[in-house]
C-alpha cells in the first residue's frame, strides 16, 4: 500500500495521540483516525503501522511489532556506582583520618586494643565464672555471688567501650563520603574541621566516662578473696569467701586496659594539636 501523507488540522492529531495514548491498542486508531481524517483514515493507519508508527513516539510497543525491550539499566548501574563509591570513602575515611596521629591511632593503637582485648582477654577471663568458688556443695552460691562480683563481664564491657567510641568518628566519616569529601578538604574548610574536632571531642568524653565506669565496675586490683553477701538468697548466710582465680593476671590485664584508655585519651588531645596546628598553617599559606 502506497504511503499517505497525514494532513489535518492540529486538534485532529493531538486526538489520535490522546486516544492511543488512553486505550494503547490498535482499536483506538482505528476509531480515531477516520473521525480526524475521514474515510482513508484507516488505510493511513495500517500503512503507519507496516512502517513503525512514525507518530507514536511515546506509547510502549505492541504484540504487532515484536517482544517488549527491556528497559535500560543506566539508572540503577549509576546507583550502584554511587553507593560502591561512598563504601569505598567511608573506608578510606575511617582507616587514614586527615590527621597523623588519627591514622596512627587508627591502624596501630586501635588494632593492638583489639587483639589484645580479643586474644588476652578471652584467655584470662574466658574460664572466670567455671573457677570462681564460694561454697563447692552449693551451685546457686557461686553464681549468686558471682553476679555480684562481676555486674557485667569485662570482656563485654571493654568492648561495648571499643564500639562506642568509634560511633563519633564512624558518623563523621560516613557524611564526609555522602558528601563526597576528601580528607584534605576536612582541614581546609572551616565547617568540616569543626565538625571533626566535635567527633574527637565526643570520643574523649566516652573515654572519660568509661575509664569512671569501669574503675567503679572493676577497682584497680583483683584481690584473691571476695567477700559476698548472700543473706538475700538464704537467711542462714551472711558473708561468704569465694576465691577469686588468676587474681594476680587480672590485675595486670586490668592496669593494662587502664593504660590503653588513658593514652586513647592523650592521642585525641594531640589531634586536636595538630588539627589546629595544620588548620593555622593553612591559613597562613593562603
Amino acid at each position: 500500500m502506497p504511503s499517505q501523507a497525514i494532513v489535518g488540522p492540529p486538534v485532529s492529531v493531538v486526538l489520535f495521540l490522546l486516544s492511543e495514548s488512553i486505550d494503547g491498542g490498535i482499536k483506538a486508531k482505528k476509531y480515531a483516525l477516520p473521525w480526524a481524517f475521514g474515510t482513508e483514515g484507516e488505510g493511513v493507519h495500517l500503512e503507519i503501522v507496516e512502517r513503525g508508527r512514525p507518530f507514536n513516539w511515546c506509547q510502549q510497543p505492541t504484540g504487532h511489532e515484536g517482544p517488549e525491550q527491556p528497559r535500560s539499566q543506566t539508572g540503577d548501574v549509576h546507583k550502584s556506582t554511587m553507593s560502591l563509591n561512598y563504601i569505598k570513602n567511608f573506608y578510606e575515611g575511617c582507616l587514614r583520618p586527615p590527621t597523623v596521629i588519627g591514622q596512627f591511632h587508627t591502624l596501630f593503637f586501635g588494632s593492638v586494643r583489639m587483639f589484645f582485648l580479643g586474644v588476652l582477654g578471652f584467655a584470662v577471663y574466658g574460664n572466670e565464672a567455671l573457677h570462681f568458688s564460694c561454697d563447692p556443695d552449693r551451685r546457686e552460691i557461686n553464681l549468686y555471688c558471682y553476679n555480684q562480683f562481676r555486674p557485667i563481664t569485662p570482656q563485654v564491657f571493654w568492648a561495648l567501650q571499643l564500639v562506642t567510641v568509634l560511633v563519633p568518628g564512624a558518623v563523621f566519616h560516613l557524611y564526609a563520603a555522602c558528601k563526597n569529601i576528601d580528607q584534605e578538604e576536612i582541614l581546609e574548610r572551616p565547617i568540616y574541621t569543626v565538625f571533626y574536632i566535635i567527633s574527637v571531642l565526643l570520643r574523649i568524653i566516652l573515654e572519660v566516662i568509661a575509664f569512671w565506669l569501669q574503675s567503679h565496675l572493676f577497682g584497680f586490683q583483683v584481690h584473691p578473696l571476695y567477700m559476698c553477701d548472700a543473706s538475700a538468697l538464704e537467711k542462714t548466710f551472711n558473708v561468704t569467701k569465694c576465691m577469686v582465680p588468676e587474681h594476680f593476671e587480672k590485675t595486670i590485664f586490668l592496669s593494662a586496659m587502664y593504660t590503653f584508655t588513658v593514652i586513647t585519651i592523650l592521642l585525641c588531645i594531640a589531634e586536636i594539636f595538630e588539627i589546629l596546628c595544620r588548620r593555622l598553617g593553612y591559613l597562613n599559606n593562603q
